[in-house]
């Protein structure tokens, strides 16, 4: 793959809980307390060659690198086993070309989200662009996965590549990674792509904006704004919903209800999850134990949805605006957070856009 290195992170070597921000990468002790951050600073690296603009979405590939999209940096990036942040998609410009061609060399518009896939493929959701294109992990192209950069909706039950999407915030995969799913924003719609077909369909959401009904097939009911989707093991889809401040599920029968949020906005704390209020969450994953993650971002924390329990609890951020140094993860500031992915080992990264840093809450 061809790539660009933007700055040296860390020696090899060491096994550090890790902070990415502008200009610096602070490497720190993993914390020996669970659910904490490290408060013991080992050492700062010289990081001015480069720098992160507000990081988004995040995922891994199959060694445990770490990728990451930048909405204003329009670049997507790798931080490899050695700490370096590599350039592999974007010049930096706003654009809409490159396709076929060296993804380094490429332009994207506002990526919100990203994706590793089972072939190697990053797949990249290049938001205002409204499509999804592809970076082979080992030649370093990038090509057109879904979307012909229309906007609009068009083109369920045919292939991604022909279908029409607009707004495309937020992509998921599977747990078996076979289905690709798309919230599409604007069109008021969660997608999905199966991979081996590349053909794609409409699974929640028929177009109106409102609150679903709860029990009611999802394809028939409407949505106020999805702006995030995950999939957990057990087949459920979780839709999170911005302007709705709610979290519903698409159970394996099709069947659509909400399960966290009260609709309105607010910042309640621990408790039951249908009268915790959220505020213009904008991200969400599903943990190791089918637990939900959520990026509250207006309130500048993160949230767990325990669905066995029907219960959300506070995991981090106090809620206050800011950027608060490292310690205990309910202590910590952080500025509209926005993506949130668990690794294999159960570690939780966070990207703290505003503060233009990447987080790592160890388990």
């Amino acid at each position: 793959m061809l790539v660009s290195e933007d700055v040296l992170a860390s020696p090899t070597g060491l096994s550090l809980m890790t902070r990415f921000k502008t200009g610096l990468l602070l490497a720190i002790w993993m914390a020996s307390t669970p659910s904490a951050f490290a408060s013991d600073l080992m050492t700062v690296i010289d990081g001015r060659a480069g720098r992160i603009q507000q990081p988004f979405g995040i995922d891994f590939d199959e060694n445990g690198a770490t990728y990451f999209v930048e909405l204003s940096g329009n670049a997507v990036k790798r931080i490899g086993p050695s700490g370096r942040i590599i350039t592999v998609g974007g010049t930096g410009a706003k654009g809409n070309s490159g396709d076929n061609s060296i993804a380094t060399a490429a332009t994207f518009n506002g990526p919100h989200a990203i994706a590793f896939g089972r072939d190697n493929g990053l797949y990249v959701a290049d938001t205002w662009n409204n499509r999804i294109r592809r970076i082979d992990a080992r030649t370093g192209l990038v090509t057109a996965f879904a979307g012909t950069g229309e906007k609009g909706f068009w083109g369920d039950h045919g292939p991604a590549i022909d279908a029409v999407f607009s707004g495309v915030f937020a992509i998921a995969f599977d747990s078996r990674r076979e289905t690709l799913y798309v919230a599409d924003l604007d069109n008021r719609r969660i997608r999905a792509i199966e991979m081996a077909s590349g053909v794609v369909r409409t699974i929640a959401g028929d177009g109106r904006k409102g609150v679903p009904n709860d029990g009611e097939p999802a394809v028939s009911q409407p949505l106020v704004d999805p702006r995030a989707v995950a999939a957990d093991r057990r087949g459920n889809i979780y839709i999170l919903e911005r302007s709705g401040h709610a979290l519903r599920v698409v159970d394996a029968s099709g069947n659509v209800r909400t399960v966290a949020g009260t609709g309105k906005p607010g910042a309640g704390d621990d408790g039951p999850a249908l009268q915790v209020e959220m505020n213009g969450p904008k991200h969400v994953c599903v943990d190791g134990d089918d637990n939900v993650i959520i990026a509250d971002a207006e309130n500048h924390r993160i949230l767990k949805y325990l669905p066995s329990e029907g219960r959300i609890q506070r995991i981090a951020g106090t809620g206050r605006k800011g950027a608060g140094e490292d310690g205990p993860p309910l202590d910590v500031d952080m500025n509209r957070p926005h993506g949130v992915t668990v690794d294999a080992a159960g570690n939780l990264y966070i990207a703290d856009s505003w503060n233009d840093r990447i987080q790592k809450l160890a388990p």
